[in-house]
């Protein structure tokens, strides 16, 4: 019986480890499937969070005023937050970008609070806006 501490229990392992179960912070017992969606959904209500905020600064709405989305109340402009993009108004948002995550970017945002800066486009707008201005690095553009 060498190696093993005083007081290891020798036998069959409890039922938590036989079905995988590990109990969470919250108190009860959760599979590791319903753990890995529990976090993914507060992931998921943190970006909704930031976002909201992000609009907040920016608008609830694509800036352009070209934009032909029409919404249920009959206004232009696309409002569904969900597809709204964050967009330099001057372009070089790639090299402003790289090596960091979106959150980070987004952050990054809020804490400039720079309307001269950003604009929120819905993802039509955005791409004509990048067409019309040849704000694309390494893209042939068939026109």
């Amino acid at each position: 019986m060498r190696g093993l501490k005083r007081g290891t229990k020798l036998g069959p392992p409890s039922q938590s480890h036989r079905d995988n179960i590990s109990i969470a912070l919250v108190g009860f017992l959760r599979t590791p499937k319903q753990k890995r969606q529990a976090q993914l959904d507060k992931g998921r209500r943190a970006n909704r969070k930031l976002k909201e905020r992000l609009c907040k600064i920016y608008g609830f709405k694509c800036c352009s005023k070209k934009c032909r989305w029409v919404n249920e109340d009959g206004s232009k402009g696309c409002s569904d937050i969900r597809i709204l993009q964050l967009d330099h108004k001057l372009g070089g948002g790639v090299k402003s970008r790289k090596g960091i995550s979106s959150l980070q970017y987004y952050r990054r945002a809020i804490e400039q609070h720079d309307k001269k800066k950003y604009q929120m486009l819905c993802p039509n707008c955005n791409w004509i806006k990048r067409m019309e201005n040849k704000e694309f690095p390494n893209v042939v553009v068939i026109s």
